[in-house]
């Protein structure tokens, strides 16, 4: 039986297949760019916790993943949140309001779905993943209206430091090689200065707004990760990154990660997990790529999930 809920101000599809419960929320009728979720929950009873990913928008209807990673999840009992909470591309949580979105839609999902709260679960790929660190910073500063807490957090190939990505970004941009990030150093020179200011003049704003920095004590707000349970894939592939990308090591999220990786365990975090993989990376179309989900050993995250359950 799939169970109906009834919201005056929201717009909501629920669908049963192969024992799951799909649901998919639009929180505003008049703007579905955002402010949205797809919630997967497992047949049998109470889920054993949740995982949760926010992306730049929802799944399509009917369209089968290749990734494997959902299903696992769901054959161990975890339900699945994959929420959109803003409309801006790329989004890094530059500012809290997105961030309260999310935490809004984390406790109607929790209340409403008999989600195990002491079980919340988050993470993504690239600017998503910098989201989820972001998310856990802002809960770890104690901002949650509704003291939501998370057991831990998994990232895939994120940036981590907006200064380096921003001078990163300016060199590439100077390099104007064929093959390089170019596009994405586009964005990064523009929206910055937008968000946090004028770089020579605001340095200090884009190390606070950071996840980490490799320039501050302490790896900077690293020190509010310190007890949290950390899982990160990446592919320090230099010899693809330098033919394929033009990039030096400085360019790529590796820096970021390894560098976010020594701070924690200098802050005495012992659960923090860091995956170099190697030939790993594709495109969807078998393409040689680094910055892709593939790199990701699917039944290792979801067993390093199910290990931090709390009963």
């Amino acid at each position: 039986m799939i169970r109906t809920v009834t919201l005056l101000i929201f717009s909501i599809v629920a669908v049963h297949l192969c024992g799951q419960e799909h649901i998919r929320v639009f929180r505003d009728k008049s703007d579905t760019t955002f402010n949205s979720y797809y919630l997967i929950l497992p047949e049998s009873g109470t889920p054993a916790g949740m995982i949760i990913r926010d992306y730049s928008k929802l799944p399509p209807k009917g369209k089968k993943s290749r990734y494997k990673w959902m299903d696992l999840a769901i054959q161990e009992n975890l339900a699945v949140l994959i929420t959109c909470t803003s409309n801006y591309f790329p989004e890094l949580y530059y500012h809290d309001d997105p961030i309260e979105l999310l935490d809004e839609i984390v406790n109607e999902v929790v209340s409403k779905y008999s989600i195990p709260k002491q079980n919340l679960f988050v993470g993504g790929i690239s600017a998503s993943g910098t989201r989820a660190l972001q998310y856990e910073k802002y809960l770890q500063k104690g901002l949650s209206k509704f003291n939501t807490e998370l057991v831990g957090v998994f990232i895939v190939d994120s940036p981590l430091d907006f200064e380096r990505f921003y001078e990163s970004a300016k060199d590439i941009k100077k390099r104007n090689h064929p093959k390089g990030m170019n596009q994405e150093a586009e964005w990064m020179i523009r929206i910055f200065p937008e968000k946090f200011g004028e770089y020579e003049k605001n340095k200090e704003t884009y190390r606070l707004q950071s996840v980490f920095s490799h320039q501050l004590q302490d790896g900077g707000n690293a020190t509010y990760f310190k007890s949290t349970p950390i899982l990160a894939f990446h592919e320090p592939d230099m010899e693809w990154w330098l033919n394929e990308r033009n990039a030096v090591y400085t360019d790529i999220n590796s820096f970021d990660i390894v560098g976010f990786e020594r701070a924690l365990k200098n802050l005495g975090n012992k659960d923090v997990t860091v995956i170099a993989t190697r030939e790993k990376g594709f495109d969807k179309a078998g393409n040689r790529n680094c910055h892709s989900w593939t790199i990701v050993d699917e039944p290792l995250l979801i067993a390093w999930i199910k290990e931090r359950i709390r009963n």
